[in-house]
C-alpha cells in the first residue's frame, strides 16, 4: 500500500545528517541515511541498487506529485491509483491483494475460455508521472506464475494503461500492440519458451533478446529494468544482467508511462500470477 511518511524526530547515521536532496552524497555504504529537508523525507542508501530510497519503503511525494513508487502489497487493498482489469471470461479475475499471505502479495487470475487475450487476461498497471526524458530510472518487480505451460505474461513498462497485451511472441514473430513498451515477455506460443527481453520505441520494434532463462512454476523472479534518459534499457533477471536494449523505448514519449503486469492463459486451464514487489523511481544517485 502506498502512503506518506512523517518526518522522524531523529535521523540515522550517514554522510549527510540533513540537507537538500541535491546535496546528497554521490555514494555511501548500505544503510547510510539522511533527512532531505526539501523532500521532507528520510532517505537510505541501497548499495545493491546504487540509489537513495525512502527509509519506509513507501511512495515519495513531492507536493502533490508521486516521484517514487514502491509497493510491497501489504494491503488491505490496492492503492486507488492502480488500474486493474480482467477479460470477459468468468474465471478471469481482477488482481487483488492476498490477505491470507503473511507477507504482501497481489494475485491475478487468468480466464480459461481458451481464446487468449483479451477474454482470458488479468491486468494491473500503475501510472508513473516521470518519463525517460526526466532522467535515468529503475523499475523493479518480484513476479511469479503458477504454471509455465500454455500461458503468456508481460512485466515491464508500457504506454498502455488499460487492459491490453503490450506484446506477444508467436513462433519467432514478435507482435507489439503498444507504441512504447519495454519489458520481460514470456509466451508459450513462441518457438523457444524462455523469457524474452523486448522493447518498442515509437512503434519501431527493437530486436528481442533471448534471456536463456525459463521461468520456474510458482517461483518468484526478480526482474529489473534500468532505463537511461536515451531510452536504453539494461535488463536484469535475478540480479544478473541479461541484455542491453539500445532502442528499448522512445526517450521523448509524450504519453504516460505505466508499470504493468499482465498474463493470459493460452489454453482452457486458468493460471494465477503473483507479485510481491513493484518499485519504480528516477534514480536518486547523484551524477
Amino acid at each position: 500500500m502506498v502512503a506518506l511518511f512523517q518526518r522522524p524526530s531523529t535521523v540515522l547515521h550517514g554522510a549527510d545528517q540533513a540537507g537538500l536532496f541535491a546535496n546528497r552524497p554521490k555514494s555511501a555504504n548500505n544503510g547510510h541515511a539522511y533527512f532531505a529537508d526539501d523532500l521532507q523525507r528520510q532517505l537510505v542508501f541501497n548499495s545493491r541498487l546504487q540509489t537513495w530510497m525512502p527509509s519506509d519503503g513507501q511512495n515519495l511525494v513531492v507536493g502533490s506529485t508521486d516521484k517514487y513508487l514502491v509497493d510491497g502489497f501489504r494491503g488491505p487493498v490496492l492503492d486507488g491509483a492502480y488500474v486493474v482489469d480482467s477479460g470477459t471470461d468468468a474465471q478471469a479475475l481482477d488482481p487483488v491483494i492476498l490477505t491470507t499471505s503473511s507477507g504482501g502479495v497481489v494475485n491475478g487470475v487468468t480466464g480459461n475460455a481458451g481464446t487468449g487475450h483479451p477474454a482470458d487476461a488479468s491486468f494491473m498497471s500503475y501510472p508513473l508521472v516521470f518519463k525517460p526524458s526526466d532522467g535515468r530510472s529503475v523499475h523493479h518487480f518480484r513476479f511469479k506464475i503458477s504454471a509455465i505451460t500454455n500461458v503468456a505474461f508481460f512485466v515491464g513498462l508500457t504506454d498502455l494503461g488499460t487492459l491490453e497485451e503490450p506484446m506477444s511472441l508467436s513462433g519467432t514473430t514478435l507482435t507489439t500492440n503498444a507504441t512504447d513498451a519495454v519489458g520481460f515477455l514470456f509466451d508459450t506460443a513462441a518457438t523457444t519458451n524462455n523469457i524474452w527481453l523486448a522493447g518498442v520505441a515509437a512503434d519501431v520494434d527493437d530486436t528481442e533478446v533471448n534471456s536463456t532463462i525459463a521461468p520456474v512454476a510458482d517461483t518468484f523472479l526478480d526482474l529489473t529494468i534500468d532505463l537511461s534518459i536515451l531510452g536504453v534499457a539494461k535488463m536484469y533477471i535475478n540480479e544478473t544482467l541479461r541484455a542491453t536494449l539500445a532502442a528499448a523505448i522512445n526517450p521523448a514519449m509524450a504519453g504516460d508511462m505505466h508499470a504493468v503486469i499482465t498474463a493470459t492463459a493460452r489454453s482452457t486451464t486458468s493460471r494465477t500470477w503473483s507479485a510481491e514487489l513493484l518499485a519504480s523511481h528516477p534514480l536518486l544517485t547523484q551524477a
